[in-house]
């Protein structure tokens, strides 16, 4: 119920599809499907939950001269994330699949700001960074605000307010749903 995630800024060598590579991860698209197979960590009895959603917000970047491509990724980590099988229900399903969901409403505001920031080759290192740092606070504090509004998934009523709002900010940023940025350089 309660979130992990990770974050990740590297500079890119080879490719951004490299990023899928590094564990069992499911990319985020419109449409991801999520199922109670797809948490495969082992449950952690150490923690008051039923189920943890891990996920991962990369940012890499690779540039030539004054041109950059940026890549923000956003990926569910399979082999974290993990449920007790006893407790598999579907209301509790849709409450993970929402943290999902709401790492992706981050790795989007991420792309927004990257987009609307004027890079230098010389920190463009400095300034992803403080970006990603930023954007992942917000993302933890709007993952326990969820957590805490729904009572990790019991609170019905609340659950489905978070899913429209969710998904009406996912929306309202969907101009940001392509994980690859070309910048100029300044």
């Amino acid at each position: 119920m309660k979130p992990i995630r990770l974050s990740i800024l590297t500079l890119l060598l080879l490719s951004s599809a490299l990023m899928q590579g590094q564990s069992d991860t499911i990319s985020w698209h419109d449409g991801v499907k999520i199922t109670w197979a797809d948490f495969k960590g082992a449950p952690n009895k150490s923690v008051p939950y039923f189920a943890n959603t891990t996920y991962l917000i990369s940012i890499g970047y690779k540039y030539r001269g004054s041109d950059a491509k940026i890549h923000v990724g956003c990926y569910f980590d399979r082999d974290k994330s993990w449920v007790i099988k006893s407790k598999e229900k579907d209301s509790l399903l849709l409450h993970e699949k929402l943290h999902f969901a709401i790492a992706e409403l981050f790795a989007r505001k991420a792309r927004k700001i990257i987009t609307d920031t004027a890079l230098q080759a010389s920190d463009i290192n400095n300034v992803l960074n403080a970006i990603d740092e930023r954007v992942m606070k917000e993302c933890d504090e709007y993952q326990d605000q969820y957590d805490n509004e729904t009572n990790h998934s019991i609170i019905t009523a609340k659950q489905i307010e978070w899913m429209k709002k969710v998904y009406l900010e996912l929306d309202a940023l969907k101009a940001y749903s392509n994980t690859e940025i070309e910048k100029t350089l300044q």
